[in-house]
């Protein structure tokens, strides 16, 4: 049993079989960005009165991100299925009009080494559907990987673009490649040189494109596109 603040997983004594439980917050939402996107097969529901409470899933490995990181670099093999699972649970999220703004390395579980889920409803929050922004009326925690235009608030009640996210994103996948924390290295968050250097490592590779576009300053032209 691993349990962080966010969620409680459990395996089943003598067998591979795991509960994961949300513990507040839109689970509904993130129940289902797992489920139905298939990230994850084999899925069930454990509900009550159409409320669902945990989902109950198979499994040879479970581990948090920030395990996994902790015990070596992912493979480029990881990086890239990663980007590919949280972009379509994001996707997925976005058109039920809710987003993430950041993450922690404990948000993301990690099955059998090759599948990736987001588990956290903390910062998950509804996108308006008049101008596509998050609005805070209260104080928040500011995750560990977040964007220029998140850390830049400082007076409430505030709003970002929902696409505040992908930078958030990006810095996540960034930080998994190349153990670059983008936010202790950059004298001003988003400086175009800066990121370029970051990105040197991984020159022209998938993962390249894909950060160069969560990276764009103009947040209206980032996009999570992966090909």
């Amino acid at each position: 049993m691993f349990e962080p603040k966010s969620y409680k997983i459990v395996q089943k004594p003598k067998t591979n079989s795991y509960t994961l439980s949300i513990q507040n917050g839109s689970t509904h939402d993130i129940y289902k960005s797992i489920s139905e996107t298939n990230i994850l097969s084999n899925v069930f529901f454990d509900d009550t009165e159409d409320t669902v409470e945990m989902i109950i899933f198979t499994a040879k490995k479970v581990k948090s991100l920030s395990v996994i990181l902790n015990e070596g670099k992912l493979t480029n093999q990881q990086i890239i299925k990663m980007i590919y699972d949280l972009s379509k649970q994001i996707a997925y999220l976005e058109i039920n009009m809710m987003s993430f703004y950041g993450y922690n390395l404990d948000d993301i579980i990690v099955i059998n080494d090759n599948t990736f889920f987001i588990a956290n409803t903390k910062y998950l929050a509804k996108i308006n559907a008049k101008d596509y922004n998050i609005y805070f009326y209260k104080p928040i925690d500011k995750p560990y990987f977040s964007s220029p235009e998140l850390i830049e608030l400082t007076k409430l009640p505030a709003k970002i673009d929902y696409r505040a996210n992908y930078y958030s994103l990006g810095a996540l996948i960034l930080f998994c490649l190349t153990n670059i924390y983008i936010y202790a290295e950059l004298p001003n968050e988003g400086e175009d040189e800066n990121i370029k250097s970051f990105l040197e490592p991984i020159n022209y590779t998938k993962p390249y494109w894909f950060l160069k576009r969560c990276f764009l300053k103009d947040y209206k032209k980032r996009i999570l596109l992966f090909m």
